[in-house]
């Protein structure tokens, strides 16, 4: 079949009769079709980098204003684009009047209420809006609440929210403005009924200001046991404590954790928490654990006694700035049979990283040829066009040189691939990351290996990567301090 340029279709189109309403071959689609077609047209601004599989659900949010010229086109894209639009709204501007008119055109048109499945106003925290029950209640069909505490004039509201609507089922709130609702929230929930439980299955907590917050005892531990399903937790940058998530409900059965920058955790309590609790230890298959307890980090040990335990459900592991060493290598390399998803700590060299992935199924070359780089003198200067190519011709020989080096063991056949399709490897010295340029990691026999983030290195490593990575089949993208290669 010939392709056909936009311009020649448009020529062959030109004086064609048209349609009557509604009857053209696009609108005729079945409804799932063009839902989906619309999809594309409303889909969020894709991030530079990993799209990550196993992202907190609800991490990102369509663009409903790219669909208003959807809303002309016909009635029947008007109902379809209309739906996508109310589905998802998402108030950005710090303004009451936004969010007032919003609901204004819900009193005004009715039949716009149950379109409505996820709320958004944590960008309008400042605004001073309170939400009152009599709003909520006109949202019917509502499943994803987000919003500030800073929208609440008092408790009860979020007391409403938690154990008041059946078929609320996640809830995040924007703890930016803590310090202004300490008092609303302190002893709020010290005398629940026994009896009273949520229904909420996800339960986040974001803090726009970058502060970290949520340092108010009793909160979470008067919370978490009435909430038997709840599957998606994110304390992430508050200070809760091990205490506080040995509380969950036993009948929970967390997929999603995210404990990310908690500097309040006993390391030793966590691990014990992550291996032996009924609502982790054989359900979760998310677990965000970087940069938690900086003072003191995982320790080798620690992570060993995890990963000799961690459940069989978990895909995604960051535990970013951890202690690791050559002891976790074992256990390393047995969780990555099953990991999708891995953020490495501190400590490792290369060849560590190397070892994980491709032992004991191949051999190879153990040894890097570096050389100490020089400073280039004013001779050499007035050469470096005859230079640059020379060394990323060498770069290329010493690269492909270890590439050939891997080949198959002898027991290699009766060993599980490694399944890791992300690997971040930013924690690790900055010397070490430019070791990527003549590094195993690059071919084939990584195969399942689509992307490997770095940052900070080295800016003589980075100039060597285009080239590179482009002769063996990868390809180099650079925003700020970050730095990925991306398997073509």
């Amino acid at each position: 079949m010939t392709s056909l340029s936009f311009m020649d279709w448009v020529s062959s189109v030109k004086g064609a009769p048209s349609h009557a309403a509604g009857s053209s071959p696009l609108e005729r689609l079945p409804t799932e079709l063009l839902n989906r077609i619309l999809l594309y047209v409303a889909a969020p601004t894709r991030n530079k980098g990993w799209d990550i599989p196993h992202a907190l659900p609800g991490d990102s949010s369509n663009r409903p204003s790219s669909l208003l010229s959807c809303l002309q086109i016909s009635h029947r894209f008007h109902d379809i684009a209309l739906f996508m639009m109310y589905r998802e709204p998402n108030i950005r501007t710090p303004k009451v009047s936004s969010i007032t008119r919003f609901f204004d055109t819900l009193e005004q048109n009715p039949e716009l209420r149950p379109l409505v499945r996820t709320f958004d106003i944590t960008r309008s925290a400042l605004c001073g809006y309170h939400l009152t029950h009599d709003k909520i209640s006109r949202l019917p069909r509502l499943r994803d609440l987000r919003l500030s505490l800073s929208h609440f004039k008092d408790a009860r509201m979020l007391h409403k929210l938690l154990f008041g609507l059946p078929d609320l089922e996640s809830l995040t709130l924007d703890v930016s403005q803590l310090n202004e609702k300490t008092q609303m929230l302190r002893g709020a929930f010290d005398s629940l009924p026994d009896e009273l439980s949520s229904s909420i299955r996800s339960l986040k907590f974001t803090d726009t200001s970058g502060a970290g917050g949520l340092h108010i005892p009793g909160v979470l531990e008067h919370l978490l046991p009435r909430m038997g399903k709840l599957r998606v937790l994110d304390v992430s940058r508050t200070c809760v404590t091990v205490e506080a998530l040995s509380s969950i409900a036993s009948s929970a059965k967390l997929t999603h954790l995210n404990i990310w920058g908690c500097r309040d955790l006993d390391l030793d309590e966590l691990v014990t928490f992550l291996t032996s609790h009924p609502a982790v230890k054989d359900s979760l298959a998310v677990l965000k654990a970087g940069y938690v307890a900086d003072a003191a980090p995982l320790s080798e040990r620690q992570i060993n006694t995890f990963l000799s335990q961690a459940p069989r459900t978990l895909r995604s592991l960051d535990l970013s700035m951890s202690n690791m060493g050559p002891s976790n290598l074992p256990h390393l390399q047995k969780i990555c049979r099953q990991l999708e998803e891995l953020s490495v700590g501190r400590n490792l060299e290369m060849y560590d990283i190397e070892h994980m992935l491709l032992k004991p199924t191949y051999e190879f070359q153990d040894e890097y040829r570096s050389f100490p780089l020089q400073e280039t003198t004013k001779e050499e200067a007035k050469h470096e066009a005859i230079l640059e190519p020379m060394r990323n011709a060498i770069a290329l020989c010493r690269l492909r040189h270890r590439l050939d080096s891997v080949v198959l063991s002898e027991d290699g056949r009766q060993v599980r691939a490694s399944t890791l399709r992300y690997l971040n490897l930013s924690s690790i010295s900055a010397e070490e990351q430019g070791q990527i340029k003549q590094s195993v990691l690059l071919g084939s026999q990584t195969g399942s290996l689509e992307v490997i983030e770095l940052a900070n290195i080295p800016w003589e490593d980075f100039q060597a990567l285009p080239r590179l990575c482009a002769a063996v089949g990868w390809r180099e993208h650079w925003e700020d301090k970050r730095v990925w290669v991306e398997r073509l």
